[in-house]
């Protein structure tokens, strides 16, 4: 069997490439758990992002989450033992989070709203031409040490 005939096979059955279960439509990941020291601190934090992402907060005994249909929901969950944060960036564990957004104006504009509520810039926007000539991004870092990116990617033209 081809490589072709096989995606065409898996495609047809719902499986991915690598045997992984994909549901059409559904992401790949059905949702990323975070800790964090503080769970007020951290909604007020990640609440104004991922709103402005079009994600709807759902909040829970011990627990807030995001969500938005077709998306990787977010939960928060607050640390078991006091103390143990923050993740230090290039350690083992939690590298960034990326979001791929419409244009260099919704990173400068998330960018901008992340600052807002607490978070910290680690690269301010611009453009990123190790990667390549359109990517245009902005990274942001909680008190947690969670780092996001807010990246714009468009196709060649």
């Amino acid at each position: 069997m081809t490589t072709i005939q096989r995606r065409r096979s898996c495609a047809s059955m719902g499986v991915g490439e690598r045997g992984i279960h994909k549901t059409q439509g559904m992401p790949l990941v059905d949702h990323l758990g975070i800790t964090v020291e503080d769970l007020p601190r951290g909604v007020a934090q990640f609440d104004p992002v991922l709103t402005a992402l079009g994600f709807e907060r759902t909040d829970a005994a011990d627990s807030v989450s995001w969500y938005a249909e077709g998306e990787t929901e977010l939960i928060l969950f607050p640390a078991r033992e006091p103390g143990t944060g923050p993740h230090r960036h290039g350690t083992v564990g939690w590298q960034h989070l990326a979001f791929d957004v419409a244009s260099r104006d919704e990173v400068d504009r998330l960018h901008d709203l992340a600052l807002a509520a607490g978070w910290t810039a680690v690269r301010k926007p611009k453009l990123y031409p190790r990667f390549n000539e359109r990517y245009y991004a902005a990274f942001v870092e909680d008190d947690n040490g969670i780092r996001l990116e807010f990246m714009f990617n468009p196709p060649k033209s």
